[in-house]
């Protein structure tokens, strides 16, 4: 197993912050964090502020950015099979879920299907090749 943590969701506001105290504390050596570059919040609108980059500034040496969805089986096994996470947080989720921007199957998409998704490939992974997380949060 390599001393990596994998964190779903991981460009929002919760991950951004885990990924940089694994990082500064020496926790581990790489976080690959795995987003979908989703907006939930038009960016055209006046308001509207893309902070991912402020989020990783001075961690980019110590980040892998992966782009893809958590549902996924495909991008999931990729992502296991390549890092080796020691530590996976799974936070992948809809930041704005109201009623007025989702529907119930984004809604299952990104957190219960996105669960089973991660769960399974890491029970198939223990009885092909006895890797085992540490942590699953």
């Amino acid at each position: 197993m390599k001393n990596n943590a994998l964190i779903t969701g991981g460009l929002g506001f919760i991950g951004t912050h885990i990924a940089r105290h694994l990082i500064s504390e020496n926790t581990v050596d790489k976080v690959v964090c795995l987003d979908h570059f989703g907006r939930y919040v038009s960016s055209i609108h006046p308001e509207f502020t893309d902070y991912r980059k402020q989020r990783i500034f001075g961690l980019e040496d110590r980040l892998i950015i992966e782009r893809g969805e958590a549902q996924h089986y495909s991008v999931v096994n990729r992502l296991l099979t390549q890092y080796e996470p020691r530590f996976i947080f799974h936070l992948a989720a809809l930041p704005l879920a109201k009623p007025n921007n989702i529907t119930t199957e984004e809604a299952l998409d990104g957190t219960v299907n996105a669960t089973s998704c991660i769960l399974e490939l890491i029970g198939q992974m223990k009885e092909a090749s006895n890797y085992d997380p540490e942590r699953f949060v």
